[in-house]
């Protein structure tokens, strides 16, 4: 009797390793996915919304009808015999002359870039170096703008002291530019250019019909 319980329980256990065996077989593979963390997307830059909105005011705006004429004649400027440049990089100084490749200029827009508010702007003048670009004959300076809601600046070659005096024009609220011999111009005409610096292309609505 004892062999044939023992039998009889081996028999059992057989029977239910076998079942749970075609369970586990009939069982639907897992639909799990792993979990997909979504992109957070930027916060829109409320100040390079504030410069589009200026933009658009100025390309749909009137033009300033009381533009001075400006003098016929003016003191010329006091010309350096020649610039010196150092290198922020690498400490070289590389020494142009006065009138070589207007690098006269590169001062005056230190200077200026400075004095533009709420904008995150800064100039490159990394090609003047001698030592970091040797290769390079005729070196020019660069913008380079950021926004926060941009992964990449904005950048723009052959920079010129009137370039920032637009941007601060602009960013100021004014409507017109005045050259040294006073001569005022609508901010209006230089509006695609601003719109170069700034990296922000013109509005379909604010485009002038020619």
């Amino acid at each position: 009797m004892y062999m044939i319980g023992l039998l009889v329980g081996l028999l059992l256990v057989a029977i239910l390793w076998v079942g749970c065996s075609d369970a586990e077989k009939q069982q639907p593979p897992s639909t799990m996915r792993p979990a997909v963390t979504a992109a957070v997307p930027r916060q829109a830059d409320p100040a390079r919304a504030k410069i589009e909105e200026r933009l658009r005011k100025l390309a749909s705006g009137p033009r300033p009808s009381d533009l001075a004429m400006g003098a016929m004649c003016y003191d010329m400027a006091i010309a350096f015999e020649r610039v010196e440049f150092v290198c922020p990089e690498c400490s070289e100084k590389t020494l142009y002359a006065q009138n070589e490749w207007h690098a006269h200029e590169l001062s005056q827009c230190r200077r200026l870039v400075t004095q533009i508010p709420a904008l995150d702007v800064s100039l490159d003048a990394s090609q003047f170096c001698a030592k970091c670009n040797p290769s390079i004959d005729k070196p020019v300076l660069s913008l380079v703008v950021r926004y926060p809601d941009r992964e990449q600046p904005c950048r723009t070659d052959g920079i010129k002291p009137l370039d920032l005096e637009l941007l601060k024009l602009l960013l100021e609220g004014k409507d017109r530019y005045r050259d040294i011999q006073d001569r005022e111009t609508a901010l209006q005409d230089y509006l695609p250019r601003l719109h170069e610096l700034l990296g922000i292309p013109p509005a379909k609505s604010s485009v002038r019909p020619k």
